[in-house]
């Protein structure tokens, strides 16, 4: 996917967003924590075998197959995604039934850029995909030369004004963002800025973590092509 094809999809993520299937006006709601959810055996690794390092792993082929991000980007999968009533992440996991929770301030700040991904679906509510990088790294180069740069600051689905600890997240599309930096979740842990949970699991987490699961070919909102385009 071409930067400008991707340009092309953000457009069309917000004629979705701001069509009148979905409403008119803007639904926000204050996040102060990105969640990742994994089985328990992935953490009891992290815990014995790492010495308490998340390492980052390369994009497997989940959303947009054309996506440049795919088996070239190494990076960790977090969710923004919450009820847009209690603010509060879903009560069950398809992904793993154990959750880190990690300051949204850690990952959207100053020393951080923000891009536009990805837009896809799976027969069900629309994702969108950011991509936080560090400032000056490669990845951080890499996402800058193919994909569409945002302001941190405001944008139409994840952003953190300067002088406060919390995020805002859109409701009307599931905000997933890919972090391209290993994170030490013991010093986390340890400091209590981060914190874990657990819920009930549901599907196979492996097929969506190893494989993933591409976006709808036929869903005339998310593809710049269509199979009867």
């Amino acid at each position: 996917m071409t930067k400008q094809e991707v340009s092309m999809l953000h457009e069309r993520t917000l004629m979705h967003m701001f069509s009148k299937n979905i409403g008119r006006y803007e639904n926000y709601v204050p996040i102060s924590y990105l969640y990742r959810s994994k089985p328990q055996q992935y953490f009891w690794n992290i815990y014995n075998k790492t010495n308490g390092i998340m390492y980052k792993y390369i994009k497997n082929f989940g959303g947009d197959p054309s996506s440049s991000l795919n088996r070239n980007l190494h990076g960790l999968f977090f969710s923004a995604n919450v009820s847009s009533t209690t603010g509060l992440p879903p009560a069950v996991s398809y992904y793993g039934d154990q959750r880190i929770h990690i300051p949204v301030s850690f990952m959207i700040n100053s020393d951080r850029n923000l891009y536009f991904a990805d837009f896809y679906c799976h027969y069900t509510k629309h994702h969108v995909t950011l991509v936080v990088t560090l400032k000056g790294t490669d990845a951080d180069l890499f996402c800058r030369e193919r994909l569409l740069s945002l302001n941190s600051k405001f944008n139409k689905f994840l952003f953190r004004r300067p002088h406060e600890t919390h995020a805002m997240v859109s409701t009307k599309v599931t905000v997933e963002v890919f972090y391209t930096e290993s994170i030490n979740i013991f010093e986390l842990l340890n400091d209590r800025v981060a914190f874990e949970s657990f819920v009930p699991q549901k599907g196979n987490a492996a097929l969506k973590t190893y494989v993933g699961l591409p976006k709808r070919k036929d869903c005339k909102i998310c593809n710049l092509k269509t199979n009867d385009s």
